[in-house]
């Protein structure tokens, strides 16, 4: 069965987009150098645009009734612009698409709602959906890791 061009089209981009991505994942043991880690997760930045996505995309989610034993209780509607979201740690994967794994913590203005560990898929085509809400994280932790964020900042 011959190949398309289309699909030729894909199948390259899609190699190209794994390989530049498997130059990000490293290892280091001590007393070795760094070594690439196909296929694992790898840190990115909590202010990337993509991870910011995913975790947007898991408040909707919970919002929607998902998450059953998550801890959480947000309100139903988007019309509260008091709701913040950081993220506090978020590593990736590069799969069919890209998993994000985080740490997030909700805020309803500057009082700790709770905190959770997902894992968001991304597709192909850009849509985000959740995997797994991970565990709660108590607002005493998302503290203690906010405070430790922003020693390392300083």
């Amino acid at each position: 069965m011959p190949i398309t061009r289309k699909v030729q089209s894909s199948l390259l981009l899609l190699f190209i987009f794994l390989m530049a991505q498997s130059n990000h994942a490293q290892v280091t043991t001590p007393g070795t150098r760094a070594r690439r880690l196909l296929g694992g997760y790898s840190q990115v930045d909590t202010d990337n645009l993509q991870v910011i996505q995913g975790a947007k995309a898991v408040v909707e989610s919970l919002r929607k009734g998902g998450g059953e034993n998550i801890s959480i209780d947000l309100p139903k509607t988007s019309d509260d612009g008091d709701l913040r979201i950081k993220v506090l740690e978020a590593s990736s994967q590069v799969v069919a698409g890209m998993n994000f794994k985080m740490k997030i913590a909700v805020f309803a203005g500057e009082q700790c709602i709770g905190g959770l560990s997902p894992i968001v898929f991304r597709d192909l085509q850009g849509t985000y959906s959740v995997t797994s809400y991970g565990e709660d994280i108590p607002c005493e932790t998302v503290r203690e890791m906010l405070g430790s964020n922003e020693e390392e900042d300083e």
